[in-house]
């Protein structure tokens, strides 16, 4: 009698199942024995329990949870691109953009001489916008090389000098995610922000944030715009816009008027946009902050915080202009 044997294949199959720290204790010592934890988990088992549980908090798995939190300096982050994607996996997102503008025109991608231009006093503004869903307007925050070489980043060994241009983004996208998303975030801070911050440790092991060099603690010097009338001109706009706008329809509605805004601020928000509209790059710059709240001619934004996030955009672009100017002087 002939006999036949029969292949047969057997799996395995792996169930993680911890129901107490003490198991996660031993798991984690498993983990931080392998070579496949980054280099900065290597033999670091509390490390490695600590990052799953911030991992844990804003909704990633274990794993990736070491793949894309880092301590820096005793900060929690996570990492850019890792931020991101909680926010997109959130459904809190309705739209999000990135670009940089080099003297107010929008660049196509991210390979330009941006070093060459720097050097050449050319402003160069990394932008973000996001909008999260049901918000009235989006959020657009920017960071420049200006920003940058305040900050003593401009040219620093490492990303800075290898991939400025990416590092202009992450430093916008972690200011707008971290303002529009914190409840997704739960308070993690940005690891492409964390790292560039000094920080000094103390006797105990804990970190402080390192004191101000002399350079560093200069205020930086800001040119005031003279002002062209804007007084004037606030007064006209304003009681332009306080006379009622008749509603088509029904018939019989009553006239409704556009809120009043502060004269003062008003008068700041002119000046300011004014001498944008003076240049070329101040335009384009202008057209940007104006989209980014969404603004139609001659509408302004009405809630507070809108309207101080509103001057606080042209405040910073009218600086960086003036300085740009300087420099070419």
């Amino acid at each position: 009698m002939e006999t036949t044997a029969v292949a047969t294949r057997s799996s395995v199959s792996v169930s993680l199942q911890i129901t107490n720290v003490i198991e996660l204790q031993k798991f984690c010592a498993i983990l931080a024995g392998t070579d496949m934890v980054p280099k900065a988990y290597k033999g670091k088992p509390d490390d490695i329990l600590v990052s799953m549980l911030h991992g844990q908090e804003v909704g990633l798995p274990h794993l990736q949870a070491l793949q894309s939190i880092a301590t820096v300096n005793g900060i929690p982050s996570v990492y850019g691109d890792a931020a991101l994607a909680l926010v997109r996996a959130s459904g809190k997102l309705d739209d999000f953009d990135e670009w940089i503008e080099v003297d107010g025109v929008r660049q196509a991608g991210s390979s330009f001489p941006i070093m060459k231009w720097a050097d050449e006093g050319k402003m160069i503004i990394g932008y973000c916008l996001s909008q999260r869903v049901g918000a009235k307007r989006p959020r657009t925050t920017s960071y420049s090389v200006d920003d940058a070489k305040r900050a003593g980043l401009w040219g620093k060994q490492g990303p800075w000098s290898t991939v400025p241009q990416r590092m202009l983004m992450f430093r916008a996208r972690g200011w707008n995610l971290r303002d529009e998303f914190g409840d997704v975030l739960k308070g993690l801070a940005i690891y492409e922000e964390a790292r560039d911050i000094k920080t000094e440790r103390e006797p105990d092991g804990s970190y402080r944030p390192a004191l101000p060099t002399v350079e560093q603690a200069q205020p930086v010097k800001t040119v005031e715009v003279e002002s062209n009338g804007s007084e004037k001109k606030a007064a006209e706009v304003l009681d332009k816009m306080r006379k009622p706008v008749p509603t088509p329809a029904p018939p019989t509605a009553t006239p409704v008027a556009q809120p009043d805004l502060d004269a003062a601020w008003l008068s700041r928000v002119l000046n300011a946009e004014d001498f944008l509209r003076g240049t070329q790059q101040g335009k384009g710059t202008l057209r940007s902050i104006r989209a980014g709240f969404k603004l139609a001619d001659g509408e302004y934004p009405m809630l507070p915080q809108e309207q101080a996030d509103y001057l606080a955009d042209l405040d910073k672009s009218v600086t960086r202009l003036q300085q740009a100017q300087k420099r070419k002087e």
